[in-house]
């Protein structure tokens, strides 16, 4: 009787787990004073996901790096952008539309911050993570670079 009278008491109100968001917690968003100059100047989408990458919680890391090695590190996706840059290349007309698609706040395989910070997370303990970071880069070498 004395234990079931203790945890009522400690019930959250929320009614489940607690999982910091963005928004609310200040340690994960780029803004934030923690992680002043963490991402080196990207922004935008790439800011979310390299704030990811480089989470302190290794489930978080995980969970970003599988993301991007299913879709934008995935063989033929960076198949297919490697020859759309190659055939945006050949015509001259393209080059509109080139610096079009570089305005928008798209996230590209290309990005110089988003690769070193799967570079870092090479040498991760964490082994999934450091596998899943290979796999990213491995990708991008074989396939679009």
């Amino acid at each position: 009787m004395g234990k079931q009278s203790k945890r009522k008491g400690n019930k959250r109100k929320s009614g489940g787990h607690h999982r910091p968001s963005l928004a609310t917690d200040p340690s994960l968003s780029i803004s934030g004073a923690a992680n002043t100059g963490n991402d080196g100047g990207a922004n935008g989408a790439a800011a979310t996901v390299v704030s990811k990458i480089r989470h302190g919680d290794a489930r978080v890391r995980h969970a970003a790096l599988v993301a991007l090695s299913s879709t934008l590190y995935d063989a033929n996706s960076l198949k297919g952008a490697a020859e759309r840059a190659v055939s945006s290349t050949n015509n001259m007309t393209s080059s509109t539309t080139i610096g079009a698609a570089n305005t928008n706040n798209a996230v590209t395989p290309s990005n110089p911050i988003l690769l070193r910070a799967l570079s870092e997370r090479i040498l991760d303990q964490d082994v999934p993570c450091a596998t899943a970071a290979c796999g990213c880069l491995s990708n991008y070498v074989l396939f679009y670079a």
